[in-house]
Parts: C-alpha cells; sequence; structure tokens
C-alpha cells in the first residue's frame, strides 16, 4: 500500500537516510533556503531513476501495472516523486514510460525531474505545504512565487524558470 511520511524528517528518512541522521532539528529549517534545498535535491537526484526495485508487496506491484498516466499532464507526471506518498518501482518506470512516450529524452525528463524537485519540492518539503493528491504545473507557479517573494531567486531566474514550466507543458 502507498506510504505517506508525516514530516520534513521523514522526507529526509525516506530519500536520504545518511542526510536525516546527521541533520539537528533547528538545521531543518535551513533547508528552506534554496541553495541548501538545491544541494539535498542533487544528492537525491543521483540516485537512478526509475528505481529498478522497491520493497512493495506483489499486490501493490501488480495495481501499479495497470496505472495510466495518459490523462495527466507531463509537470503532474514528473511530480508523483514528490508527493508525500511512496510508490513502487514499477509505478515510477510507467511515469517514465509515459513521458517517453509523449517524445521527452531521457535528458529532458532528467532536467523536468531536477526542475520540479527543486521547485514543488521546496513548497512541499521545506515550506510544508503538503499535498498528497497531486501536484502539477500550479503549484510550480506556485513555487516559484514564493522563490521569489522570499527573495531566494532573481526576477530574471523567475522568468526563466516560469518558461522552463511552460517549454515542457505539453
Amino acid at each position: 500500500m502507498n506510504k505517506q511520511p508525516q514530516d520534513l524528517r521523514s522526507f529526509l528518512a525516506r530519500f536520504l537516510p545518511s542526510k536525516a541522521q546527521e541533520i539537528s532539528e533547528n538545521s531543518l529549517a535551513d533547508l528552506q533556503d534554496f541553495g541548501v534545498w538545491k544541494d539535498v535535491c542533487e544528492q537525491l537526484l543521483a540516485k537512478p531513476f526509475p528505481p529498478q526495485s522497491s520493497d512493495f508487496s506483489a499486490d501493490d506491484i501488480e495495481r501499479d501495472k495497470r496505472v495510466s498516466f495518459s490523462k495527466l499532464s507531463n509537470w503532474e507526471i514528473v511530480c508523483q516523486e514528490i508527493l508525500d506518498t511512496e510508490y513502487s518501482h514499477v509505478y515510477y518506470q510507467k511515469c517514465y514510460d509515459e513521458l517517453r512516450k509523449r517524445g521527452k529524452s531521457e535528458q529532458e525528463i532528467f532536467e523536468m525531474r531536477r526542475f520540479a524537485w527543486y521547485t514543488a519540492g521546496w513548497l512541499n518539503f521545506p515550506m510544508m505545504v503538503w499535498d498528497w493528491v497531486s501536484l502539477d504545473e500550479s503549484d510550480i507557479f506556485r513555487a516559484i512565487e514564493w522563490l521569489y517573494d522570499k527573495k531566494q531567486i532573481s526576477q530574471e531566474q523567475r522568468i526563466e524558470f516560469e518558461n522552463f514550466v511552460k517549454l515542457h507543458a505539453s
């Protein structure tokens, strides 16, 4: 069954167990700093995607084989791994396959994942705007707005970020 972490420490334990052990309560707030968050994301993105295996039951894996992402936007598909819910490796493979079917290259998928983690991931985890249902381009745009309002990115970066979202929207 899908699993939901309850806080930022759970997020770190799920994605970066070694980081979760070394980070103190006081430094959890440091992850709200965009530069610090991006460093955490780079560690996370160093892992293979889609993952080759997962610790899920045969029933979960069988169910995930039947999942379809054909009605989701590109960004909603990319953001599946950023949700506060864990899925099997088969589920993430289906996400990847759908994006490839839509003409996205391996490099484009990686860049989209990086960007989604930087933005929607920052909004969802360090800023604790938890969302267990869906994340998509509207959440990414909200994250960009917050990053700009909190002076984490410049106006030039904001425009660049917004253009990247639009470039990969369809």
